[in-house]
C-alpha cells in the first residue's frame, strides 16, 4: 500500500532511525529520531 511504499522510499532515501541506521552498510546514511522518521514519511503520502 501507500504507506508501506512511504516508508521504503523514506529508508531508500537513507533516512532511518538509529536502530535500523546501525544495521545498515550504506555510509549515506541520516540517523533521525522517530517522530522525524515519521514526518519523513509522510511527507512521501
Amino acid at each position: 500500500g501507500r504507506l508501506e511504499a512511504a516508508c521504503l522510499d523514506t529508508i531508500e532515501a537513507g533516512i532511518m532511525t538509529g536502530d535500523l541506521a546501525r544495521l545498515c552498510k550504506d555510509s549515506d546514511v541520516k540517523s533521525v529520531d522517530t517522530i522525524t522518521y515519521i514526518k519523513e514519511v509522510a511527507s512521501r503520502l
